[in-house]
């Protein structure tokens, strides 16, 4: 067979691209709830039936010795729910403390960003993009910064 015509089934085909879409929008209904009620936690839960339609068709295969042959077309269900806890309670996070949660207003998603506009000060903050870059006075030991950097001194 012609390996074009060939589909892999999994979670990354075309097959499943309506549930990924489901995920898609649930998440982000489920972070704008969370931020209106100031909700610490929430969960997502996907349910996935599968299930088998089966056919009896004429056999043109000459591999297999027999008139007909049975087929089997997958069949795919899915659900997707979200809740939301509300309470202060965390039993354990993924998270990475550089990042913030957004609200980007012209995709209508949320988004992770890195925390800017802190007293401590990123190449992320809004003003650097302007910033000129700069330059250590002539005479200066860069190995003596360097090493009083990593000290922490």
């Amino acid at each position: 067979m012609d390996k074009a015509y060939i589909r892999e089934l999994n979670f990354d085909c075309d097959t499943f691209a309506d549930a990924k879409e489901s995920l898609n929008t649930v998440l982000q209904k489920l972070l704008g709830t969370m931020v209106g009620c100031g909700a610490k936690e929430g969960s997502i839960t996907m349910k996935l039936d599968v299930g088998f339609r089966s056919e009896t068709i004429q056999n043109y295969d000459a591999e297999i010795d027999a008139p007909e042959r049975e087929v089997y077309m997958p069949q795919f269900f899915h659900k997707i729910t979200s809740s939301v806890k509300i309470n202060n309670e965390i039993h354990g996070a993924t998270h990475n403390e550089t990042d913030e949660l957004y609200y980007n207003a012209d995709t209508g998603n949320y988004e992770m960003r890195p925390i800017v506009n802190t007293a401590q000060r990123s190449m992320f903050d809004d003003d650097m993009d302007s910033a000129p870059i700069e330059r250590d006075a002539p005479g200066e030991d860069e190995r003596q910064d360097d090493y009083q950097y990593e000290n922490g001194q």
